[in-house]
């Protein structure tokens, strides 16, 4: 599993595009994606400070270069079991 080998970054998100409105919840499941939309790679929300406009990421990526955008997701999964759950409103 892909998580296996993942680590906390911290990520200051005003350079990217951040979809839906950046409402950083902990647990729940974010989109590392690239030009075009492509996902790169998956991160778990740990933490975030929106007055910093930063969030720390459980993620398996080591380089943020050619991130461009963060999609969160309507998916909740809990990083020590990797269970998941819909969230329930977006």
């Amino acid at each position: 599993m892909a998580f296996d080998r993942a680590d906390s970054r911290s990520v200051h998100w005003p350079p990217l595009a951040v979809w839906p409105y950046p409402r950083f919840e902990r647990d729940r499941l974010v989109a590392l994606c690239t030009t075009g939309g492509w996902v790169r790679e998956l991160g778990i929300v740990e933490d975030s400070w929106p007055s910093d406009q930063e969030v720390i990421l459980h993620t398996p990526l080591r380089s943020m270069d050619g991130i461009t955008t963060l999609r969160i997701g309507s998916v909740y999964v809990d990083p020590r079991t990797y269970e998941d759950r819909i969230a329930d409103k977006l």
